[in-house]
C-alpha cells in the first residue's frame, strides 16, 4: 500500500523530475508507477495466481495506442512522436493498474489521499502566489525539484501572469494544469459532504477543505478551472437524480455552509491582502470578458481551432491517421495544443484516435450509468461515495478538455482507471441471483 499511496499523492506533483532521460523529464509519478507494477507482479508470482479483469474498455484503450503509434507515419518530428507514444504508454499502463483494483480498502484509501494531499497542494498554492513577492529564496526552494517550463517562457523559479497578477500553478508546468489537478480533491470533497454519512462537525473540515480547493482554483485565473468545477455541480445533481438518494446533510446545516463560506472568503482576503484580492478582481474580469473585444485569449483558440482543421483536411492521410501525436506545433496551429483535448486527438491522431478516444469516455460515462441505475451501490454508502467523487471529478476533467487537453494529464488516466474499478466492483460484488453464479477471471 506504500507504493500505492505514493503514486496517488504524486497527482499533485505533476512536474517533479527525477532527471532527465532521452531528453525528457522523468517525472516522480512514472517512476511510481512501474514500482508499483512490479511490485504487483512479483506479489501475483510469490502467491503463483495472476488475478485480471477484462474488459470491452481495455480493447478500446488498447485502440487508442495503437493510433497514437500509427500517427507516427505522418509525423514532422519523429523525436516528439516517440515522447508522445512513451508518455501515453505510461499514462495507459497506469489506467490498467488503476482499473484492477479490487478492494474497498483500496478505494477508501484513494478517496482520502486525494481529499488530503489536494487540499495540502491547494494551500501550497495559495502561498506560491504570496511566496513569490515576498519570499522569492523559499519559493525558488519550494520549486527546484519542478522539472518544467511554464509555457510563456518563465522558468521554473517564476510564475506566469496575467497582465500584472501572477497566477498560481503548483507543481505543475502551468497554471491551466493545476487548475484541472483541483478538479479532482473538489469532486471527492464535494462527494464528502452531501453523500457520506458523518455529523456536521466533520463535514466542516470538508467545508474547510472546499474554501481552499476553491481559493486556489481563483489564484489559478484559469477559466477553464471554473468550468470544470461547475460541471462537476451539474455531476452532483445528475448522481442525485439517476441514483434516486437523498443529500446526507440536514437543511438547516445548509444556513451554516453558506455563512461559514462568507465568512472564510471575507476573512481570508482580509488576512492576506492585495494578492488574493486581486486575483478575484482578475478571475472575474477573465469571466466577465468571455467573448467580448477585451478576450484576446479566446480569439487565440478560435484561431488555432481553424488552422488545426485546416491541417486535417490537407490529405486523407492527415485525416485518417492524423499529423503526428505531439506534431501540432510543426503544423499550421505553431502551438503545442489548441487547448482542446478533442480537438487536439483529431488533429494529432485522426479520426481513428479520435473515435477511440471519444469511445473510451462514452464508455465510461455509460458504466457509471448503469452502476447509478443498477442500486447497487446501497449496501455500502462507502463504496457510493468514492464512486461519485470519482465519476464527478471525471465528468469534472472531461467537460474541462475542452479548455485544456486533460487526455495528456495523467491524473486524469489515474482516476478513469479507479471509476472504471468501481464500476466493475460493484457488478462483480453484487449478490448472484437464483441460478447464477459469479466468475473471477484468474489466471
Amino acid at each position: 500500500m506504500g507504493i500505492y499511496s505514493a503514486l496517488v499523492i504524486s497527482a499533485g506533483l505533476g512536474a517533479v523530475s527525477l532527471g532527465e532521460v532521452g531528453g525528457g523529464n522523468l517525472r516522480l509519478w512514472e517512476v511510481l508507477l512501474f514500482a508499483f507494477a512490479l511490485a504487483t507482479c512479483a506479489g501475483a508470482l510469490v502467491r503463483r495466481q495472476i488475478i485480471l479483469s477484462f474488459s470491452p474498455l481495455l480493447v478500446l484503450v488498447g485502440g487508442y495506442v495503437a493510433a497514437v503509434m500509427l500517427s507516427g507515419m505522418n509525423a514532422a518530428d519523429s523525436a516528439i512522436w516517440w515522447q508522445r507514444v512513451i508518455l501515453v504508454l505510461a499514462m495507459t499502463l497506469l489506467f490498467f493498474v488503476m482499473s484492477q483494483r479490487s478492494t474497498q480498502k483500496e478505494f477508501d484509501l484513494y478517496s482520502n489521499l486525494v481529499i488530503y494531499s489536494g487540499v495540502f497542494f491547494g494551500f501550497l498554492g495559495i502561498l506560491d502566489v504570496l511566496l513569490f513577492t515576498s519570499a522569492p529564496n523559499v519559493f525558488e526552494f519550494i520549486h527546484q525539484w519542478d522539472g518544467g517550463r511554464q509555457f510563456s517562457g518563465e522558468g521554473v523559479n517564476e510564475l506566469a501572469s496575467y497582465d500584472s497578477t501572477s497566477r498560481t500553478r503548483g507543481f505543475f508546468t502551468e497554471s491551466n494544469e493545476f487548475s484541472q489537478y483541483l478538479s479532482l480533491p473538489f469532486g471527492f470533497l464535494l462527494a464528502a459532504i452531501f453523500f457520506k454519512h458523518r455529523k456536521a462537525g466533520s463535514k466542516l473540515v470538508y467545508l474547510y477543505g472546499i474554501a481552499i480547493v476553491l481559493l486556489a482554483q481563483v489564484m489559478t485565473l484559469s477559466r477553464g478551472g471554473l468550468v470544470c468545477f461547475f460541471a462537476e455541480l451539474l455531476g452532483l445533481l445528475l448522481v442525485k437524480k439517476l441514483s434516486d438518494v437523498r443529500w446526507k446533510i440536514r437543511a438547516g446545516n445548509y444556513l451554516t455552509i453558506a455563512l461559514v463560506a462568507i465568512s472564510l472568503a471575507v476573512g481570508g482576503m482580509s488576512y492576506v491582502g492585495e494578492d488574493v484580492a486581486a486575483a478575484f478582481e482578475a478571475a472575474a474580469f477573465r469571466v466577465h470578458s468571455t467573448g467580448t473585444s477585451d478576450d484576446w485569449t479566446s480569439e487565440i483558440k478560435l484561431g488555432n481551432y481553424q488552422e488545426a482543421l485546416n491541417s486535417a483536411a490537407e490529405s486523407v492521410e492527415n485525416l485518417l491517421v492524423g499529423i503526428g501525436a505531439g506534431n501540432l506545433y510543426n503544423s499550421s496551429v505553431a502551438e503545442a495544443t489548441t487547448t482542446n483535448q478533442f480537438m487536439d486527438v483529431l488533429v494529432e491522431m485522426g479520426i481513428i484516435g479520435a473515435i477511440f478516444y471519444v469511445s473510451i469516455a462514452l464508455s465510461l460515462l455509460w458504466q457509471s450509468y448503469k452502476f447509478m441505475k443498477s442500486g447497487l451501490w446501497k449496501s455500502s454508502n462507502k463504496l457510493f461515495v468514492v464512486f461519485v467523487g470519482a465519476f464527478v471529478s471525471f465528468l469534472g476533467m472531461l467537460i474541462g478538455g475542452m479548455t485544456y487537453p486533460t487526455h495528456m494529464l495523467f491524473f486524469f488516466w489515474l482516476n478513469a482507471g479507479l471509476l472504471s474499478a468501481i464500476c466493475r466492483y460493484g457488478v462483480a460484488n453484487r449478490p448472484a441471483r437464483q441460478g447464477e453464479v459469479l466468475r473471477r477471471r484468474t489466471i
